[in-house]
């Protein structure tokens, strides 16, 4: 999946510096989008949430890490 396929203009898109040793392995080679939505943070690699892999958190690092939870479930499948 290309992070291109994403359609994010109505999203309030978060900047993350991927070079910052704090995040997890695989987001810093993939680099997913990270977003805002209302109070919570999102994280999304692909075309959407059905098809892509998703993540949720209180910050942007909980969203990062709930996304690496759903990419390792993925590659078990």
């Amino acid at each position: 999946m290309e992070r291109d396929n994403l359609n994010l203009e109505t999203l309030a898109v978060i900047e993350i510096d991927y070079a910052d040793l704090g995040y997890p392995a695989k987001a810093r080679k993939l680099k997913p989008h990270v977003f805002k939505d209302g109070e919570a943070y999102c994280c999304i690699y692909g075309p959407d949430p059905q098809l892509g892999i998703f993540g949720c958190g209180n910050t942007p690092l909980e969203a990062i890490e709930d996304w690496e939870s759903d990419l390792e479930n993925a590659s078990k499948d």
